[in-house]
């Protein structure tokens, strides 16, 4: 049976989808539903950054999910939305689409989309997990900030191809419904995220920065582990490992 996307709300201003959606989850709403917005007034990136959700120029949704898995696995599982984000893309673009970790979607080398993920979890139990998603579909390179015209694309400026934003949700849907459905019924799921992760990485074995406002690691971007973790090499051997969290990465 269709878990994902069988109930879709859908929008035209909002302040933030996963916002809207992490009342109905608390509500004790069913896993599965999609809040969709052509337009998010207080759009959210990571940590404090904001996400630019123009009117629409992109596709901008958020998805409930209830996982039956253990709380220590919620970094690993937080990067399966990326890998359908990137093929969806990937197909409806007909240009190849990489994932950054942890939760980015580049296309031509510049950011095409982002993932926001959210987790209400006790010390051993996922309550639920939302899976926030802005995808830049129509922008031109002037609609985006100065600090970002640089590093930042739409599927239309890196390809010129005009992307109707519901096929593409449709097909994203699809094929989180497909990986879902492997978390749930493979014991082994975790290996299966990481081998696909990384076979669409822009970074691969290539030298990196991580960092957040108190810290910073460079290396050779190696893989990540099961639990999604960044496993970097240092310049004196040694193979540091980064958890999922507030950490912006570049190549050097």
């Amino acid at each position: 049976m269709k878990i994902i996307g069988r109930k879709i709300i859908h929008f035209d201003s909002i302040s933030s989808t996963n916002d809207v959606l992490k009342e109905k989850a608390l509500a004790g709403e069913h896993e599965g539903l999609v809040i969709t917005a052509e337009e998010q007034t207080k759009g959210r990136g990571r940590g404090a950054n904001c996400w630019l959700s123009m009117r629409g120029k992109g596709l901008y949704f958020s998805v409930l999910l209830r996982p039956q898995i253990n709380a220590r696995d919620v970094g690993i599982f937080s990067l399966f939305p990326s890998i359908a984000l990137a093929d969806a893309i990937a197909h409806q673009s007909e240009t190849k689409a990489t994932t950054k970790w942890p939760n980015d979607v580049f296309l031509t080398g510049k950011k095409v989309a982002g993932i926001l993920g959210e987790s209400s979890a006790t010390s051993q139990k996922i309550n639920f997990v939302i899976v926030g998603a802005g995808i830049n579909i129509l922008h031109e390179q002037k609609d985006f900030p100065p600090d970002f015209s640089d590093s930042a694309c739409s599927i239309k400026s890196a390809t010129g191809k005009t992307v109707d934003k519901f096929e593409l949700l449709h097909e994203i849907l699809f094929r989180m419904e497909s990986i879902y459905s492997q978390i749930n019924n493979f014991a082994d799921w975790q290996h299966l995220i990481t081998d696909e992760w990384m076979k669409r990485c822009l970074h691969l074995e290539r030298k990196v920065i991580i960092k957040n406002n108190t810290f910073s690691k460079e290396g050779i971007f190696e893989r990540i582990s099961t639990t999604g973790e960044a496993l970097i090499r240092t310049e004196n051997g040694v193979l540091e490992k980064i958890t999922v969290g507030n950490f912006s990465l570049r190549e050097t």
